[in-house]
């Protein structure tokens, strides 16, 4: 399933960026298809310490 959605993509890169606002959803997908995702957990028992932390260094710099 994954492979038919790239193809999806691919096919349709030319009309995604040609016309963005009408590919709003593909054009999410051909981003995160080329550039990815980054994505952290944050669990335990001072999750909310650690997040807050976090967040406030990744905005800062």
């Amino acid at each position: 399933m994954e492979q038919s959605g790239k193809k999806m993509i691919d096919n349709l890169q030319t009309a995604i960026t040609k016309y963005p606002t009408s590919f709003s959803n593909w054009a999410s997908s051909l981003l995160n298809q080329t550039i990815g995702i980054n994505e952290l957990a944050i669990v335990g028992k001072n999750y909310e310490t650690v997040r807050e932390r976090t967040i406030a260094k990744l905005y800062t710099q």
